[in-house]
């Protein structure tokens, strides 16, 4: 185990994803404009926060993963919806 303190990830990403899914729900509310603000904000924010632990996970394997995750959660939204398009990921090994 690392120096770090243990959680629980399933509760740490069920609370983050509550608190995300709040400012999507006032951005949805509010309109077009503001959902591109909340997608672009979190997208800045998220970019930001990855040169902070950079020094000790590596700056690329980390966006990759920020990446993987994000069309991940696309493709499990889009099957959820039923939507018709295909999200097609290219992963090099």
């Amino acid at each position: 185990m690392s120096s770090q303190t243990a959680f629980d990830v399933i509760a740490k990403k069920e609370e983050l994803f509550k608190v995300f899914k709040h400012e999507f729900d006032k951005a949805q509310a509010e309109g077009l404009e503001s959902l591109a603000t909340f997608f672009d904000c979190m997208a800045y924010s998220l970019g930001s926060h990855i040169p902070v632990v950079a020094t000790d996970i590596g700056s690329g394997s980390m966006l990759v993963g920020v990446v993987n995750s994000m069309t991940d959660g696309m493709q499990d939204s889009m099957q959820a919806l039923g939507s018709k398009g295909i999200l097609t990921k290219i992963v090099r090994h």
